[in-house]
């Protein structure tokens, strides 16, 4: 019998429990309600519950699936080029929040999608086109429609 930390299922559900549950922080942080109306901290701190939720459920069927099928195995935790892949991604992630006040929403977004794009082979046409296309989304979602005041950085959108 493996640990049970070497069980992707487990060891990802409890990241993504503490994910969530510091996104409920920050969204109390935030404030969940101004004047009557969800606050800057209603979609963090909803988003939070719901990431929480679903690892929790995904835990618990985990166990419950262990404790009751002695034969039953879960994936075992990435290695090699899936871990690197995995590794690769949270270091755009990181890029992003450290560089998203200076170069504003719009250059970081676009950078982003690039670095993440980039990850599998695909053509720059492509990468160029679906970088560019989800950032005018974010952007129309969240400042056009949403009013949510994003960073302007180096671009002043």
């Amino acid at each position: 019998m493996r640990p049970m930390f070497r069980d992707r299922d487990v060891t990802s559900s409890l990241f993504w429990i503490l994910v969530g549950i510091l996104f409920c922080i920050g969204g109390v942080h935030y404030g969940i309600r101004r004047s009557g109306i969800p606050g800057p901290g209603f979609l963090p701190f909803v988003t939070g519950l719901i990431l929480a939720a679903l690892s929790l459920i995904l835990l618990i069927s985990r166990l419950w699936k262990s404790g009751s099928d002695s034969h039953a195995k879960g994936e075992p935790m990435p290695r090699g080029k899936a871990l690197l892949r995995i590794l690769r991604v949270l270091g755009a992630l990181c890029l992003y929040v450290l560089l998203l006040e200076p170069l504003g929403f719009v250059l970081t977004t676009f950078l982003f999608m690039v670095l993440v794009l980039r990850l599998e082979p695909r053509s720059w046409l492509f990468i160029f086109l679906g970088a560019i296309g989800a950032t005018l989304f974010f952007f129309v979602l969240f400042k056009v429609l949403l009013r949510v005041p994003l960073p302007s950085g180096l671009l002043g959108y």
